[in-house]
Order: C-alpha cells, then sequence, then structure tokens
C-alpha cells in the first residue's frame, strides 16, 4: 500500500512538472472576413473630391468608370475600365434589390446608350446612394431620390457575389 502511494506522488509530480513546463499553444483567432464590398466602397471613397477627367484613371483626374474600375482593382478585383464594358459585366437585378457594392447605371446625354455609372455606397429609407465621378463637382455621392438621377437611372447590376 506504500509503495502505490509513493508511485501516485510521483507520477503526480510528473504530470504537473511536464504540464507545467510546457508552453501553451497561441490561440489564432480566425480574421473576421470583411465583404468585398465594404473595401470596394471605401477604396472609392479616398477619390471623394478628385476633379473629373474624362479618361481619367488616377488622383489628379478621374472620370465614373475610372472611379468604379479603381476602386475594385483595389480590393483585388477585375471589372472593365468602361462604361460601355461594365453594363455588360455581372447580373442585372431589380432596384429595390440593391446593396452596397452594386452599380447604377445612367443615361445622362441625348444618346441611346449608357454613359455614367455610380457605386453604391449606402441604402438609405430603401433608396440608393451612390459615388460617381461629376463631370461638373468631381467625385460626390449622389442619391437615387434626386430628380435628374432618378430620371435617367436605366438599371443596375451586382459584378460581384
Amino acid at each position: 500500500m506504500k509503495h502505490s502511494k509513493w508511485i501516485l506522488l510521483i507520477v503526480m509530480c510528473v504530470l504537473f512538472v511536464g504540464c507545467g513546463g510546457q508552453k501553451k499553444a497561441a490561440i489564432k483567432y480566425p480574421k473576421k472576413r470583411v465583404p468585398a464590398e465594404n473595401t470596394v466602397i471605401t477604396h472609392a471613397k479616398t477619390y471623394l473630391g478628385t476633379p473629373y477627367l474624362y479618361g481619367g484613371n488616377t488622383r489628379s483626374g478621374i472620370d465614373c468608370s475610372g472611379l468604379i474600375h479603381q476602386a475594385f482593382s483595389k480590393s483585388k478585383i477585375s471589372v472593365p475600365r468602361t462604361v460601355n464594358d461594365l453594363k455588360k459585366t455581372g447580373s442585372k437585378i431589380a432596384i429595390k434589390k440593391v446593396r452596397p457594392g452594386d452599380v447604377l447605371f445612367f443615361k445622362t446625354s441625348r444618346k441611346r446608350t449608357i454613359t455614367h455609372a455610380g457605386l453604391v455606397v449606402r441604402v438609405r429609407n430603401k433608396t440608393p446612394e451612390f459615388i460617381h465621378a461629376s463631370t461638373s463637382r468631381g467625385v460626390i455621392i449622389s442619391s437615387l431620390s434626386q430628380a435628374y438621377w432618378n430620371k435617367v437611372f436605366v438599371e443596375a447590376r451586382r459584378l460581384v457575389r
């Protein structure tokens, strides 16, 4: 009996010393996934106030499709550079299903074709607000509730699932 108590005591000491001497493994928590549309919007907003430049693709001057192209590119998502090609990308969606990261298309001239695009940054009271490069005011945020934008709106597309 005495031997079994000593053996038990020795075994417990070895266990305690063994456990205390080991480093605890660092717990790695998964990084919170940031949806692509959030990073695209964040990148687009860095261009607020940038002047409009037809064909522009930089902070010294940018056009509407250049803004969308840059915002997606900085988020490591490849999209076409021109409005004409953007309007063929992704899938058409109903305006009531629009969410941040979707693209709105407009006919802003007498032409029969889409000539302008904006990136939805938020939906407030079921109305999309979008960032775009305005020819007169540069990169700004507008709302589809504004009469002009509502009148020239054509369609919405989701470029990224």
